[in-house]
């Protein structure tokens, strides 16, 4: 009865995930970037009605945009980690494909923070929240298909 509900509750975020990532797409607004970590922070998390949303912040440096429009040479993405951490084996330096879409910060909630990663949440314009959506950059320019970096973990 546990494993229902867990699946029920996880399928119920995953769809709520992609339409947020659907509608973002819609909008023009989902970025995919190809670059390196410059810092990870440790899986993190918020109870909300008794219910944990782990997450992981991380700083890229940005090489390329792949897809979208971005224009500083970093960014922080907020990864919602749903069934598992798909960046516990990713460190510092690896060089990965990252996807990402944008919020507006005025109603986006909390601005999370980390030491390192992103320590204040002082002129922030626009957020960037992902998925599972990191997955290693073998070769550069961007050689990635779209059902590829979807199911990376």
């Amino acid at each position: 009865m546990r494993k229902l509900l867990l699946t029920a509750i996880a399928t119920a975020v995953l769809h709520g995930m992609s339409g947020v990532a659907g509608s973002a797409a819609r909008r023009g607004e989902v970025v995919v970037i190809e670059g390196a970590i410059l810092a990870i922070s440790p899986v993190l998390g918020q109870e909300v009605l008794m219910m944990s949303h782990p997450y992981r912040l991380v700083k890229y440096r940005v090489d390329r945009v792949c897809k979208g429009e971005y224009r500083s040479g970093e960014i922080v993405i907020e990864h919602l980690l749903v069934m598992k951490d798909g960046l516990k084996d990713r460190k510092v330096g690896d060089r990965v494909y990252a996807l990402a879409w944008r919020t507006k910060k005025e109603g986006a909630g909390t601005i999370h923070t980390y030491p390192g990663v992103r320590d204040s949440a002082e002129g922030i314009k626009n957020l960037y929240h992902g998925g599972q959506g990191v997955m290693p950059a073998a070769s550069p320019s961007c050689s990635f298909t779209k059902k590829e970096l979807l199911s990376a973990s």
